[in-house]
């Protein structure tokens, strides 16, 4: 049996996660914004729907008894982020590319930002799945709600 406090520390990683990556999207946002890097409508409901609203909705869900269906939620919204950020800052040609981006001061703030959310994103999707998994349906724990 797994004691409540081992989902304690995972959902505080999760959730540690989850408000670090928002700190950064919100300093990438910024760098676009002093950038004039435009996005797209589809883009910008994208960003703020899926990638910034979503995960910050499961957080408290992350300590309630719905726990589970919140990590697994943030898994998937962190993995969109994942790839869109990595298709759109390092792959795709566009203005949002690193290597397109104008030069000055909020340029390194822009690539550093890109760069720090696709860590950020990758280690709290790869938190928000193991806790998923750990909490599947069959597996005894003990847990607090």
């Amino acid at each position: 049996m797994r004691s409540s406090h081992s989902f304690q520390t995972a959902a505080a990683a999760a959730s540690a996660a989850i408000v670090v990556r928002f700190a950064i999207a919100c300093i990438h946002g910024w760098a676009h914004s002093q950038l004039n890097v435009p996005l797209e409508r589809w883009q910008q409901a994208f960003v703020i729907g899926v990638i910034t609203i979503a995960p910050l909705v499961c957080l408290p869900f992350l300590w309630t008894r719905f726990r589970r269906q919140a990590a697994g939620f943030a898994t998937c919204c962190l993995a969109a982020g994942l790839v869109f950020g990595l298709y759109f800052h390092f792959v795709q040609d566009s203005p949002d590319h690193v290597a397109h981006v104008a030069h000055g001061p909020a340029r390194t703030l822009f690539v550093s930002t890109a760069a720090l959310l696709i860590v950020i994103e990758s280690a709290g999707m790869l938190i928000c799945a193991r806790m998923w998994w750990r909490l599947r349906p069959g597996r005894q724990v003990s847990v607090v709600a």
